[in-house]
């Protein structure tokens, strides 16, 4: 029975010699929420941002904050961060 490998939420690309390559690898859109099955989630962005969301972006994202934890995305429903 072979187990399924899970993709990570986030990976690091490594620097090469000359600093490139260096960002985020943001996990791919999820069906659901794994607590409660919801299919209302955003992605969730961090830091400070130089104006507030307008109300088209508020459909796709929700601010995370300062402070960049482990997680891409949020439910809607039950606030579950994944």
């Amino acid at each position: 029975m072979s187990e399924e490998k899970k993709a990570p939420l986030v990976e690091f690309k490594e620097l090469d010699e000359w600093g490139e390559g260096f960002g985020l690898i943001m996990s791919p859109e999820p069906l659901a929420c794994p607590r409660c099955g919801s299919t209302d989630f955003r992605r969730l962005i961090y830091g400070l941002p130089a104006e507030p969301l307008s109300e088209r972006e508020q459909e796709y994202f929700v601010l995370g904050g300062c402070v960049v934890r482990e997680g891409d995305w949020r439910c809607m429903d039950c606030g579950l961060e994944w």
